[in-house]
């Protein structure tokens, strides 16, 4: 589903919320209950506000469609802020729209220039603060005495700006990219540089049975070598579990230690040459 974003403001950087079409808000203002719903309107979102028998055209912004309704409703002049009317000054409603969101934009200011970051990527070139391909960046500036998006970009060996004027691109140069010093973009790049995983992906048995990583399921390769009829008891599990960690397993179990699961990763064992994982799915069915 397409998404949008809307601006709030931290002390550090400013946070883009994903504004999801279809998404719809209720609010009640002196006893009276306003709708707003997020619409696509060309390639921008819209706002449409409903209370009772009344209804907004599509509008620009949320604070645009909740005022004129607010307005016609007890025929007043007062203006309302859409995104506090919409609740995004709750942190439990900002917590839900990022659910399972592992990136999300944001931006901040250095000097006159607003620098929005839309994608991370990583690398493991210092020079580059090991951010790389994937990662994607942006401000406006006057270039040649005219205003112009630069775009700040990686290819798998270069740092790329692009600057565009009147929509159109200008100009292409290869040299370092700006803003890559702050600490909000280091702190996500190290993020993007550890591997994650959410439980709804683990449980997928598609995802599973298709992933192009070294992660296999300990009990599924064991059999593979044992008997057919064979009982692996739990000592010899934790014998292999013990023997695998000691290669160079990593945990990266999302669960607590009281859950059936064990996952390990980026061991490598140096007779066979490759790394694996442990998925300790004993109860679980094949």
């Amino acid at each position: 589903m397409p998404k949008y974003k809307v601006t709030l403001i931290s002390r550090a950087h400013t946070i883009l919320y994903p504004v999801h079409l279809g998404m719809k808000t209720i609010t009640t203002i002196n006893q009276r209950d306003f709708i707003i719903i997020v619409i696509q309107d060309g390639f921008v979102p819209g706002y449409l506000c409903q209370s009772g028998s009344l209804q907004s055209n599509t509008c620009k912004s949320s604070s645009e469609a909740v005022t004129y309704i607010y307005q016609q409703a007890f025929f007043t002049k007062t203006r309302l802020d859409g995104l506090l009317v919409m609740g995004f000054d709750d942190p439990e409603i900002c917590k839900t729209l990022l659910t399972d969101v592992h990136f999300h934009p944001y931006n901040f200011k250095i000097g006159n220039i607003i620098l929005t970051i839309f994608k991370i990527g990583k690398s493991n070139n210092s020079n580059w603060n090991y951010a790389g391909k994937g990662y994607l960046s942006s401000f406006v500036y006057n270039f040649h005495k005219t205003r112009s998006l630069f775009v700040q970009e990686f290819s798998n060996k270069e740092a790329i700006v692009r600057i565009y004027q009147n929509f159109q691109e200008a100009y292409v140069f290869r040299s370092t990219l700006f803003g890559l010093e702050h600490e909000q973009t280091k702190s996500e790049i190290n993020k993007e540089q550890n591997l994650t995983c959410t439980v709804e992906k683990w449980q997928n048995e598609q995802i599973m049975q298709n992933q192009e990583s070294n992660i296999i399921k300990l009990i599924t390769e064991l059999k593979k070598i044992y008997p057919l009829d064979y009982t692996i008891k739990d000592c010899e599990l934790h014998a292999w579990k013990a023997l695998l960690r000691h290669t160079g397993c990593t945990n990266i179990t999302p669960f607590g230690k009281e859950s059936k699961f064990s996952i390990l990763n980026q061991g490598t064992i140096p007779e066979v040459g490759f790394s694996i994982g442990i998925v300790d799915q004993k109860d679980v069915p094949e």
